[in-house]
């Protein structure tokens, strides 16, 4: 296994790590170029320039050269649409199987659905999910980050990370 020895002074450490952050930052804005395409086409956009595909700038016109709007491509908005009703349909509230056939599995998997209701009765999940399955059916992708509040009186809240 490559180890990476950083320098002990404050000045080296941040040229070292620049030096390793920049070339990948770089990278990934090739990456967030392409999503911003897919978003602006989605949103109607029909003419794009990239200005900088390494630091992932974009310009962006609903008209074409001539200041005419150009022919829409609808189908990808009914099959946008389609997918999305297809995975709103799903039921993602949290279960637990149970593991063979036993009474204690049972048990397990009875006292597994309580705790699990009783987590998630305080979120809304189909909130949740509805805003998760958009940035998921344009780039394909999704995060979801939990963060918790430590206060009694306030629930924990998820939040969704789009894929840019």
């Amino acid at each position: 296994m490559a180890r990476l020895s950083l320098p002990k002074k404050e000045v080296d450490l941040v040229d070292a790590l620049d030096a390793e952050l920049i070339p990948s930052e770089q990278e990934a804005n090739v990456h967030v170029t392409t999503h911003k395409i897919i978003d602006a086409y989605l949103a109607g956009v029909r003419r794009f320039k990239i200005m900088d595909r390494w630091s992932g700038s974009l310009s962006i016109a609903f008209e074409n050269a001539k200041g005419e709007l150009e022919m829409r491509y609808e189908e990808i908005t009914r099959l946008y649409l389609a997918e999305m009703g297809r995975y709103m349909k799903m039921d993602v509230s949290p279960t637990a199987a149970k593991k063979g056939e036993s009474l204690d599995a049972l048990r397990k998997a009875s006292i597994g659905s309580a705790t699990l209701g009783a987590l998630s009765a305080t979120l809304p999940i189909e909130f949740i999910k509805r805003q998760a399955l958009i940035p998921f059916l344009k780039h394909g992708t999704v995060g979801l980050n939990h963060i918790e509040t430590g206060k009694s009186d306030m629930p924990d809240a998820i939040e969704i990370v789009p894929a840019l």
